[in-house]
This record gives C-alpha cells, structure tokens and sequence, in this order.
C-alpha cells in the first residue's frame, strides 16, 4: 500500500503534497531534516522560514502502487499546490524529491537498537538492499542485514508462512516485507518452506461477492485477486480461514 500526504502549516493557506511507499510520518521527518540543508527548494525553503513547529502532515489517500503517480497529480492538482502552494511539479515519480541517504542512515542509526529491520525500511519507504547499500557507501556494516531466524519478528513469520500457502512469489515477499530475494530465500530454507511456481489454488478461478452474498467479479485466480486488491487475505477467505476481506466475500467459482 502507498500513501498520498499533505502538509499545511498554521500560518497561511499554501499546502505541499507528496507520495510515499513508506510511513508518512518518518516522510514528514525526512522533509524537516532536509528543510535546515536543501535551500533549492521552494517547500524546504518554506519550512525554514516559517518554523518547523508550524507544519503538519495527514494522509488524504492511500492506493496501490500503480496509482501512486496519478493520484498525486490528481491532488496537486485539486490543492493547486503547485501554482499557488509549495509543490515545485505537477507530481509523478519523475518529479518527486528523491530519499535523503544521509537521512536514511540516520533514522537507521537511531531506530535500530528498537525496530525491526523491516519496521525501518518500510517507514524510509526503501527496499533492504538498498539500505544496505547506503550503508556501506558510508562505511557502515551491519550483521543483521543478513537475518536469521531468531531476528524476524513473530508476525512476519506467521504472515510469511501465510503468504506462501497462497502461493506468493519470492518477488511479492521482497516487495511486501521489504527484504532482498536473497534473504527472503535464506528464511525460506531456515523454515523448510518451498514456493510453488504452480501452485493449485493459484489457478482456479473466484468470484468476488458483497456481503449480502451477491456476484460483483469473476478473478482467474486468488493470486490475480490478491495483487489487485495488494490484500493477502483473500487466499484465506477462499480456503474457509477468514470471512472477508477487503469489504467483500471470496469463493471458488462454483463449478
């Protein structure tokens, strides 16, 4: 899931709106970071001036990735922040301010001794390798890029084993847990779990109901369903483990 932000302040109207794949909070940290050292941004520029303590952050809509692009256009915009705001761009990944590596290994500096690894980058909104990347441009190395069974957290494991019953990819677990291929292989083998290229329940078609039990959709497949909705609970509604998901019921197509 990725996020559509807003950040307005309390002394005139003009707002900034942003995108992220991570948390919009730490998003909101990283601007006020590079608001004391970029001066070539009219928005960073903008916070400086006015104070830091007069800006805010919210979230005004969450969506897939493939939207992410789009729906910040959309509400620059409706905001017409980029004629009469803080936006520098009409949105859209060509023109989004990039992630700050010195903030990046900052914040992973600060949080390490009291966040998962994948707490971390899911809120810098960065992929492990790239972390890990940043890291050793600046001479950081660090053991626990290479996780070991006892350093995942319970709920990644269970949601991992869960994933994989519904027959995730190894590309679906890197994206979602936020961990290159290589260490989602390594867990795979510590655990004794095996991705299926095929699995069975990946190929027989869905339907998607309301809740009054009504047909909304046919899906050629749990995992087609799973990405489109970027909902891992569909699987277990069709396999009889959950009730809904997503606002809606999901069945077998009956045959």
């Amino acid at each position: 899931m990725s996020y559509i932000y807003k950040i307005s302040n309390d002394i005139n109207d003009l707002v900034y709106i942003g995108q992220t794949i991570g948390s919009i909070q730490t998003r909101f940290k990283q601007h006020c970071y590079d608001s004391k050292r970029d001066t070539n941004n009219k928005f960073h520029n903008a916070m400086r001036n006015i104070g830091i303590e007069h800006f805010k952050v919210e979230l005004i809509e969450e969506c897939s990735n493939e939207q992410l692009d789009n729906r910040e256009k959309y509400w620059i915009s409706y905001y017409d922040s980029c004629n009469n705001g803080y936006n520098s761009t009409k949105g859209g990944q060509n023109s989004t301010l990039k992630i700050n590596p010195d903030y990046c290994i900052q914040y992973y500096l600060e949080n390490k001794d009291t966040k998962t690894l994948t707490q971390i980058t899911k809120e810098l909104g960065v992929s492990t390798n790239n972390l890990r990347e940043l890291l050793q441009e600046a001479g950081i190395r660090e053991k626990q890029f290479y996780l070991t069974h006892s350093q995942w957290s319970q709920e990644e494991i269970d949601n991992i084993k869960k994933d994989i019953e519904n027959g995730c990819s190894l590309a679906y677990l890197s994206k979602t847990y936020h961990h290159d291929i290589r260490t989602i292989k390594k867990f795979l083998e510590e655990n004794n779990l095996v991705i299926l290229k095929n699995p069975n329940n990946q190929k027989i078609p869905i339907w998607q109901l309301d809740l009054q039990g009504n047909f909304i959709a046919e899906w050629a497949s749990i995992y087609e369903a799973k990405q489109a909705f970027n909902n891992r609970h569909i699987g277990e509604c069709v396999n009889g483990k959950r009730k809904t998901a997503c606002g809606y019921k999901w069945i077998k197509k009956p045959i």
